[in-house]
């Protein structure tokens, strides 16, 4: 998140408000905004519940938003761990009404977003509660206020050890006042993941109309997902990774790093390289010279928008790209030159589609069109290359993670404009780091392998201002080890996704369990039906010690390097995002554990 600061953010409105509040009803639950001191008092124990569990001795509590301090009378009555507090405040007038009734507590007026990192360290605490600060928004627009709630708590998360708690209020109301901050289950389910991974509870059953969230440094003690009398083998993959990597084993490369001793080539598409690049061009049906491959999936991206469209132009800055990818895509564009702009996807694909696009009004500012494969889907070609003619704007496709969907059906996904696959370890084909750039225009894959090697090819001269994004001799050989076991493999992932299908088919959830041979078989999907559901999958796949992912968090609009790009309105990415949860998925995952994550996901 951006760094906010009072010059360009009215957050202080909502000091004054409180102020105003103060002033007007004194030190009652009126004067801190609250209509009566019982729900006060709930607010109080349900923030404090951040604590629940902590076998510490003592631990350090620090309070933002303090208030006239009301939270630490409640605070000062925890047994274990007693708590050393400290609260913060923006405003004077509370914190003086603070220090007259506890002498012996700290209190200390500071602007979190002000602050400077030293002031900050200061503060360290265990626990970090922020207590009905992001309530009331007053004349604040709700992006206004969404940016000032996600940069306090993202500087917050810095400085706290254990946990944080804070509430907003919620959109399942029967109606939303206009001064006051709802936010969705969907976008901050969206946020704290991207914050805290899978440590994150939202809570809500405390009959009031809001939400409290908790999200944890380190996760609280789980149950795993294996049968307690069946432990698995120490190299075996377990549900509580969702992506345990299995390459070639050291017997299996030995042969090919030998013979990389012998010519003490090690890199500069040396021999490895090339016979990679060869035997996968034949994997997929192309001829030698239709596949170039690059240090990594991102290299391999960035090198083909240089080579289809060149580096950016003013007259032609922007790149259009789904936001509901992986934040590779973007950092490609980038790369290149480019800015990216966000558009929404199609309901059915969760992709972008050619005849959405043919009428947009940036266009004629753009110089280039990433189509991703969510997933690894594998998009064709054909209309994409119809909207590249009639339009003038060049295409690259993402396709990162579909190494063997892509195979399925080559002549239909891969034809004359660049398609790019990642070899990074985590995928269905991993070579640890690398990428593929496949094409059937030999003389494009050309000006991509020029592109990957600082601009040279076949002379001195840099004809083009390209990068080093070449794939190493040894990535290579991996690469090769992994050819030869790839049938093997296929297999072994093919089983999983099978494993999944009919344990979803059992449960009833034959709809929401998506496990797709034609898409990326390294993905089993969760397709929550609702927001709500999703949240609740999390809760319990958390609480089971089963791993998972928001493979794209909330789309790359909501990272805050990507947050301020151009973009179109994305309802169809804010509704998908954060229903689809990425499964447990190896070659080598036990059915039995298979079982036990459709289970969890049964009682949602």
């Amino acid at each position: 998140m951006q760094h906010m600061s009072r010059a360009d953010q009215r957050y202080t409105e909502i000091v004054g408000h409180y102020d105003s509040c103060l002033r007007r009803y004194g030190d009652t639950a009126l004067g801190a905004g609250w209509p009566n001191e019982a729900d006060r008092q709930t607010r109080f124990e349900v923030m404090l519940d951040v604590i629940s569990g902590d076998g510490s001795a003592r631990a350090k509590l620090l309070d933002v938003g303090c208030g006239t301090g009301e939270l630490f009378r409640v605070a000062r009555l925890h047994k274990r761990p007693s708590i050393d507090y400290q609260g913060v405040d923006l405003s004077e007038l509370p914190l003086q009404y603070a220090r007259e009734k506890f002498p012996n507590a700290s209190f200390l007026r500071l602007d979190i977003l002000e602050a400077t990192n030293h002031q900050l360290n200061h503060l360290a605490a265990d626990y970090c509660v922020i207590n009905g600060l992001f309530t009331v928004k007053q004349t604040l627009s709700n992006q206004e206020m969404w940016e000032f709630m996600t940069a306090v708590v993202s500087r917050l998360w810095r400085i706290t050890d254990k946990a944080i708690a804070f509430n907003v209020m919620s959109k399942q109301v029967d109606w939303e006042r206009e001064d006051l901050f709802h936010v969705s289950l969907d976008r901050m389910a969206s946020f704290l993941h991207e914050l805290a991974g899978r440590s994150v509870t939202l809570r809500s059953d405390y009959g009031l109309y809001e939400y409290t969230c908790y999200i944890r440094k380190k996760p609280q003690p789980r149950i795993t997902a294996r049968s307690a009398s069946k432990p698995a083998a120490p190299q075996s993959a377990s549900a509580s990774m969702v992506c345990r990597p299995l390459l070639p084993a050291t017997s299996r490369l030995s042969p090919y790093f030998e013979d990389i001793d012998r010519r003490r080539w090690y890199t500069n598409f040396g021999e490895t390289a090339l016979t990679l690049a060869a035997r996968l061009a034949a994997h997929f049906g192309l001829s030698n010279g239709q596949c170039v491959t690059a240090s990594n999936g991102t290299a391999a991206l960035t090198a083909a928008l240089i080579a289809v469209s060149g580096r950016a132009r003013a007259a032609r800055r922007y790149c259009l790209m789904p936001s509901y990818t992986f934040v590779g895509t973007a950092a490609a564009a980038l790369n290149a030159g480019y800015e990216p702009y966000f558009v929404d996807i199609d309901t059915q694909s969760w992709s972008i589609e050619p005849e959405h696009l043919l009428g947009h009004p940036i266009l004629a500012q753009t110089g280039a069109v990433i189509v991703v494969g969510p997933y690894g889907r594998p998009v064709a070609w054909s209309g994409w290359e119809h909207f590249s003619e009639v339009s003038g704007v060049p295409v690259v496709i993402d396709v990162a993670a579909g190494f063997d969907a892509l195979a399925v059906n080559p002549d239909e996904t891969i034809g004359r404009l660049p398609v790019i696959l990642s070899l990074h370890a985590t995928k269905v084909f991993g070579v640890g780091e690398g990428g593929l750039i496949l094409c059937r225009d030999a003389q494009l894959v050309q000006r991509c392998g020029r592109a990957l090697n600082f601009g040279f090819l076949d002379s001195g001269d840099a004809a083009v201002s390209g990068f080093n994004g070449k794939m190493s001799e040894y990535h290579a050989a991996v690469g090769l080890a992994s050819l030869d076991g790839w049938p093997r493999t296929r297999a072994a992932f093919l089983a999983t996704a099978d494993a999944y299908r009919r344990a979803a088919a059992r449960a009833g959830l034959g709809e929401e369990i998506v496990a797709e041979t034609l898409w990326a078989s390294s993905y089993v999907l969760y397709r929550a039906t609702t927001a709500a559901d999703a949240v609740t999958a999390q809760q319990l796949l958390s609480e089971a010690g089963i791993d998972f992912r928001l493979w794209y968090g909330g789309g790359c609009h909501n990272h805050s390097a990507y947050a301020n790009f151009p973009r179109d309105p994305l309802p169809v990415t804010e509704q998908v995002s954060p229903r689809i949860i990425g499964l447990p998925v190896s070659v080598d995952l036990p059915s039995e554990q298979v079982d036990e994550v459709v289970a969890v996901l049964a009682r949602v």
